[in-house]
């Protein structure tokens, strides 16, 4: 199972048929038009080394209310691009809202806490697990948590993976 985290600062995951994670990636960005993007040849590269599992993926649906139009057209512009090359690979693809995935996973979560919950039950969940983008970093990088926790999801959702 495949989840991913779109944005420029996101993350995809895959996880084995049990949960284990298999691999974990920050996206590579290229520049479109002078703006930030995902390298939609890089991606068709990853996602094509898993092809071989069940091509099915979920990825957290960018949202539909933002303060920021530059935010709202990044994360738009990232989801389309993985939709369309996972699309274009005959990948099935689930969208999912953050609230969604959230709920299911760690139940009600205090407001502003979001991402404290999702490293914990992340760190549970997998405790040998590095969520650091680098050897050099120190602190969790929550595009490779929620990726994980996306995935996990789906792999609850759709194959009844206990949580």
């Amino acid at each position: 199972m495949i989840g991913i985290d779109i944005g420029c600062d996101g993350g995809i995951a895959v996880l084995d048929e049990v949960g284990d994670i298999i691999n974990m990636e920050k996206p590579r960005l290229a520049s479109l038009s002078g703006k930030k993007e995902w390298d939609g040849y890089w991606l068709a590269n990853i996602l094509e080394e898993f092809r071989h599992m069940e091509p099915i993926m979920y990825i957290e649906a960018c949202g539909y209310h933002y303060r920021n139009v530059q935010a709202a057209r990044s994360l738009a512009m990232c989801e389309g691009i993985i939709v369309g090359v996972a699309s274009s690979l005959g990948y099935g693809i689930e969208r999912v809202q953050a609230k969604v995935w959230q709920k299911a996973l760690m139940g009600k979560i205090p407001q502003g806490r979001t991402k404290e919950f999702a490293l914990d039950y992340a760190q549970q969940r997998w405790p040998q697990g590095d969520w650091t983008k680098s050897k050099r970093a120190t602190k969790a990088d929550d595009g490779f948590v929620d990726a994980a926790l996306i995935a996990l999801y789906g792999l609850h959702k759709d194959k009844g993976l206990e949580l």
